[in-house]
């Protein structure tokens, strides 16, 4: 099971705190999630400390995000992530 948490800041901003096991099922609403704050241009942060578990898409596609390598999305890594 997974749970996102989207809290927004006065700047527009947005944090979600992401909570389970990160797997293929659970992609499409992350997807859609990312897509709908990226494509209105807003700083979007990614918080994976509660994150037990990411299979190879789920992490395929947090490396996929294009301005994850800009600086315009950021992740707050967890310490211990078991890749599937």
């Amino acid at each position: 099971m997974i749970y996102f948490k989207e809290t927004f800041t006065e700047d527009g901003d947005v944090f979600i705190r992401i909570e389970g096991e990160l797997n293929n099922a659970a992609m499409p609403v992350l997807r859609d999630l990312c897509a709908g704050h990226l494509g209105k241009k807003r700083k979007l942060s990614l918080n994976l400390e509660d994150v037990n578990r990411i299979d190879t898409e789920g992490l395929a596609y947090l490396k996929s995000i294009p301005v994850w390598k800009t600086g315009f999305a950021s992740c707050l890594a967890p310490g211990h992530i078991d890749e599937a």
